[in-house]
């Protein structure tokens, strides 16, 4: 499978993607999936009680080969546990939030996967298991993965992208805001070398320095985030 300029959003049962032969995404988004719920599972013959944990994978499940390029993972979440009331649960949530790979290949370049979550208690609110990465890339969280290859990835800082929305051509997208470290970080050249002219809008790249991380290419050059100051409180 191969998907270009696609947004894959707002779908619910095994997250968002579920990839167990061969595919391969550029300048694709992948946005407010959640994987299926845990369960309980009792049977007769024999007497078997079962509580089963929730899917993992929100955005990206993965058990093949899957390569990612140029593509923002974001607002995903595994599935939930098996719970009777809030804060009763007898099974926990799935792992892996934006990506899950089990037993499978995942290459990742020029990426963002950030601002996942899990739940009740899961493990890897952006990824779990082994990822290698064809940097530079944006992971959010590497809490749950194991991180393979080039090693010049941002990691473990927060992303600043605004809402999934039209931002321009036929697909909706996730805008790079002024402090987000993505902007002109990437690289202009896919894998196999290849000029990357466009983002998942067609919009030229680059538009800055450099080619931005992710699916979105912005005019926008990061900013330095604001000086916070505490200043002590004086009461008579």
């Amino acid at each position: 499978m191969f998907l270009d300029g696609s947004t894959i959003s707002n779908n619910r049962a095994v997250g968002g993607l579920s990839n167990g032969g061969t595919a391969s995404l550029v300048n694709c988004t992948i946005s407010g999936n959640r994987a299926g719920k845990g369960y309980y599972y009792y049977s007769l013959v024999p007497p078997t009680h079962l509580y089963i944990d929730g899917a993992g994978g929100g955005g990206a499940a993965n058990s093949g080969n899957l390569l990612l390029q140029n593509t923002t993972i974001v607002y995903n979440q595994t599935g939930e546990g098996y719970c009777t009331e809030p804060g009763t649960c007898y099974s926990l949530g799935g792992s892996g939030g934006g990506l899950a790979n089990s037993g499978g290949a995942v290459t990742i370049h020029n990426s963002i996967i950030a601002q996942n979550s899990v739940a009740d208690g899961g493990a890897g609110p952006d990824c779990t298991g082994i990822v290698t990465s064809q940097g530079p890339n944006f992971i959010g969280s590497d809490a749950g993965c194991t991180l393979a290859g080039a090693g010049d990835d941002i990691l473990n800082q927060y992303a600043f992208l605004g809402p999934l929305a039209d931002n321009g051509g036929p697909t909706p997208t996730h805008a790079l805001l002024p402090y987000s470290r993505a902007l002109d970080a990437g690289s202009c050249t896919t894998l196999d070398g290849a000029p990357l002219l466009t983002d998942q809008r067609g919009v030229s790249r680059p538009q800055g320095a450099g080619c931005d991380l992710g699916a979105y290419e912005s005019g926008l050059s990061t900013v330095p985030l604001p000086e916070t100051r505490y200043l002590p409180v004086i009461r008579k």
